[in-house]
């Protein structure tokens, strides 16, 4: 019997060694596992908490990554044939006037919800949507030269940066005109005129008939004179004119107005007067009246008779 009890021991001993080591082990594992989360729970609160992450939520970074995501082609489920429905580039410039003008800094931000998803775009999102258009990113490439500039080159730059915006924020002008003026610079003009608007055949002035229907007012040329000698081209800055009369014409009539093809500015956008001298060729003096920016009137001094012609030469100058 004490053999018994010594074997049933022996077997006791060794099976509480062996769960006592198992114990240990499973008390080892579920401690470890217990510092790996406690580690990794400190981590997410560490990352929660970082510079970058917080910075990610704000809602103009967010804006501006909402503005680069929307050049990205959606995707499609996998079916037999690739779908014909392309990525549509949204036109900015539809309406672009209004938002730029209503820009502000700090740029007004958009709204999320609590998951980040968009509720409201942001002032940055097209903003930052039009740095991936084609247009925008070959200009900015552009900018880059072969080789570093050297200090005084890159001064020069933001000379050149900065003094252009400077002088565009004090100009008055349209869209259509900085587009006049980039087609002058560029020799846009027929004939070369590229430097003046008021020197362009292809901007001449018109000559519009007074409504009391007593004269025809005609360029002298002859493009629109059969017989004339002289291919005259009207300009803003020279025009010739032929007046003929449809009845007789009593002195100080109003014969016609002659309309400028371009509007007299300064630089600065603001209309002025020009200077405009008529001399008349032959006796019936022609001369001019209501100038402004636009244009001008003619008038006649003498009677003119009924079906006679009165030739008049024009030349208009800034004054400045």
């Amino acid at each position: 019997m004490s053999n018994a009890n010594g074997a049933l021991t022996g077997i006791v001993l060794a099976a509480t060694a062996h769960w006592a080591r198992y114990d240990d082990d499973t008390q080892r594992r579920l401690r470890n596992v217990r510092d790996d989360a406690e580690a990794a729970l400190e981590e997410c609160k560490r990352m929660q908490g970082h510079g970058d992450v917080i910075r990610s939520h704000l809602p103009v970074l967010m804006d501006a990554q909402v503005g680069i995501a929307l050049a990205t082609a959606q995707p499609t489920s996998p079916s037999v044939l690739p779908s014909t429905v392309p990525l549509s580039r949204p036109d900015l410039q539809a309406s672009m006037e209004v938002a730029i003008e209503d820009m502000q800094w700090p740029p007004e931000p958009g709204e999320y919800d609590e998951r980040g998803m968009v509720k409201r775009a942001g002032e940055l999102t097209p903003m930052f949507l039009a740095q991936t258009y084609e247009e925008v990113r070959a200009f900015v490439q552009g900018l880059a030269q072969t080789r570093s500039p050297t200090k005084e080159a890159k001064l020069q730059v933001w000379n050149a940066a900065n003094a252009l915006v400077g002088q565009l924020a004090t100009q008055r002008l349209t869209w259509q005109q900085y587009k006049d003026a980039w087609a002058r610079l560029f020799g846009g003009g027929v004939g070369g005129n590229s430097g003046d608007a008021h020197r362009d055949p292809a901007r001449g002035p018109s000559f519009i008939a007074s409504n009391n229907a007593v004269a025809t007012l005609v360029p002298l040329s002859s493009l629109t004179l059969p017989g004339y000698p002289w291919a005259n081209r009207q300009t803003d800055v020279g025009m010739r004119v032929r007046i003929t009369a449809l009845v007789n014409v009593n002195p100080g009539t109003n014969l016609g107005l002659v309309a400028f093809g371009s509007e007299y500015r300064y630089s600065d956008g603001v209309p002025f007067q020009p200077v405009v001298q008529s001399y008349t060729i032959g006796v019936n003096k022609i001369v001019v009246d209501g100038i402004t920016s636009t244009g001008f009137t003619l008038s006649n001094q003498a009677q003119i008779t009924a079906g006679q012609f009165v030739d008049v030469h024009i030349a208009t100058g800034s004054g400045c």
